[in-house]
């Protein structure tokens, strides 16, 4: 009975989880609307309100302009999940620079936590052994 218990409990966890794959392809979405300066599809990739971090990010000419700041992406890396807060970690390979972008994956693939460039002791360790 215990047992019956446990499997009804993990199921739906199970079912939720997302894999290595489903990070990848949010990655290289987001890569190729941020490449195209599509910000209406960017804001699409988040969860609903986000819509003005997005904007603010990645839209307009304003200061928080991420596209005249690194410029393009020309490559990204999957390095893992940092022990410390769980987010998922890719190496960004920009024009300007290269950076750790981290986030993680809510319902539906949309982006929940997102770190365009993230930095802690944990990730710049991932960052240089990569």
């Amino acid at each position: 009975m215990k047992n019956l218990i446990l499997i009804s409990f993990l199921v739906p966890a199970m079912a939720m989880a997302q894999s290595k794959e489903d990070y990848e392809r949010a990655m290289s979405r987001f890569k190729h609307y941020y490449n195209k300066s599509k910000t209406e599809k960017l804001a699409d990739l988040f969860l609903p309100d986000a819509k003005e971090f997005v904007e603010k990010t990645f839209g307009g000419e304003g200061p928080g302009n991420a596209m005249k700041e690194y410029g393009r992406i020309k490559s990204f890396s999957y390095l893992g999940v940092a022990k410390e807060d769980g987010v998922t970690i890719f190496k960004t390979e920009f024009e300007k620079q290269t950076v750790a972008t981290s986030f993680t994956l809510e319902e539906g693939n949309k982006f929940g936590t997102f770190r365009f460039h993230t930095n802690t002791d944990e990730i710049e360790a991932m960052l240089r052994d990569s």
